[in-house]
């Protein structure tokens, strides 16, 4: 499976109320696939659109997720 790890995002305004942000990846069902991601993400929201108070709370909740994903969903098999 290859993985997708490179993207960008347009600076916008930060309006905490109206933030919808959407990405489309594919990430290998490895737990060394996540701190590639997330960096790659938190770079991209630290340009765009992340107020710097909330840069750590977003990045836990992105590792979180995906670990939840990984682990729990995808029991770290690659193919899935």
């Amino acid at each position: 499976m290859k993985q997708q790890t490179e993207f960008e995002l347009q600076p916008r305004e930060f309006m905490a109320s109206d933030l919808t942000w959407s990405v489309d990846l594919v990430v290998a069902s490895t737990i060394e696939a996540i701190s590639p991601v997330v960096d790659q993400l938190m770079q991209s929201l630290k340009t765009s659109c992340c107020p710097p108070e909330q840069e750590i709370a977003v990045e836990m909740a992105f590792r979180e997720a995906l670990a939840n994903v990984i682990v729990h969903g995808n029991h770290e098999d690659l193919h899935k």
